[in-house]
């Protein structure tokens, strides 16, 4: 070795190197300084958490001092169908229930107490269908399963709280 030069010699990395199970015994100091892996116009369009309630007020003009629920729409005086998009008038059942779950017969079942069209259509299967074919269509509807020990039939569905718009799910080829 040639005076004035400085051989350097690099840690052998051990297969666990960097990780002790109990923090005490790190080795102290600050931390080592790392860059990002992506740039931060990366981070730009995440999407953000919506309160859903303050979703459906901006949708629906509602006052603050009105709950948001399916109570919040009113009926029509006639018995026809509720100019709300079906999908809108799920998120709002599942909203405004207490869990803010319902299981697909919970939806129908506050459809059906809620408005006279869906009441007096009860046995009609096509809305039924625009439901059920609403919650697997929109990323708006999360189905959470059921658990175990809890009596009942099929999952429950949930709201997707950063995206209230109901944006289309990609679609699986």
């Amino acid at each position: 070795m040639h005076p004035g030069h400085r051989q350097s010699v690099a840690p052998r990395a051990r297969p666990l190197d960097g990780y002790l199970p109990n923090p005490s015994l790190r080795a102290q100091g600050p931390p080592p300084t790392t860059q990002l892996a992506l740039p931060p116009s990366a981070f730009q369009n995440v999407p953000r958490i919506v309160e859903p309630g303050e979703y459906f007020r901006s949708r629906l003009n509602l006052p603050r001092d009105v709950p948001v629920s399916l109570w919040s729409v009113p009926d029509t005086a006639d018995g026809q169908r509720p100019s709300l998009p079906l999908p809108l008038l799920a998120q709002l059942a599942i909203y405004g229930s207490e869990e803010k779950r319902l299981s697909l017969q919970g939806i129908y079942s506050a459809l059906v107490s809620r408005f006279t069209y869906f009441r007096d259509n009860a046995w009609d299967s096509k809305w039924k269908n625009s439901i059920r074919h609403a919650l697997s269509l929109y990323s708006a509807f999360v189905k959470i399963s059921r658990p175990i020990q809890e009596a009942g039939k099929g999952d429950y569905w949930t709201l997707n709280p950063c995206l209230p718009d109901g944006y289309k799910r990609p679609r699986k080829r």
